[in-house]
């Protein structure tokens, strides 16, 4: 198992980015595996002012960064076991497709990142702006939960 990409080894010189968002994994178990250095750099970020976010099994990396601590996060409802498994100290919604704080943001499945960027957008201009955001590119701006979604693998 290969660890994945990491980020530069020194960015203590730069501004940290506003927004870093760690991504689903397709392919693998990454996600499982020891990402010390990306962890690393996610701790040094958040502490500086970034607002991390995760889609789908990035939320396993946010966990092992020890991000999670204490908080409310939420990953694919696939994944709800391995993830109590390895980190059964946390609390986990898998019921939630967005569960959102102010510096930190996990989104549920593959393509809840959608609901991800719509939520990062509404942070920055009105609730019109992202309404009408949605009537372009026909996205559902409601509130949605992943629990309708894990009844339909059951038929």
């Amino acid at each position: 198992m290969e660890p994945l990409p990491t980020l530069p080894a020194d960015s203590s010189g730069t501004a940290p980015p506003d927004i870093a968002i760690v991504p689903p994994i397709l392919e693998g178990d990454a996600y499982l595996s020891d990402q010390t250095e990306l962890c690393r750099t996610l701790r040094e970020w958040h502490a500086r002012g970034t607002v991390v976010c995760s889609v789908c099994a990035g939320a396993f990396l946010l966990a092992q960064a020890g991000l999670l601590d204490g908080r409310r996060a939420t990953t694919h409802w696939q994944l709800e076991a391995q993830f109590r498994t390895h980190y059964p100290h946390l609390a986990l919604d898998t019921d939630a497709l967005l569960v959102q704080e102010a510096d930190l943001v996990t989104a549920g499945g593959v393509m809840a990142w959608v609901d991800l960027g719509l939520h990062l957008v509404a942070r920055h201009v009105p609730p019109s702006v992202v309404q009408a955001l949605g009537r372009f590119l026909v996205i559902d701006t409601g509130e949605r939960q992943q629990r309708y979604y894990r009844t339909l693998s059951s038929t």
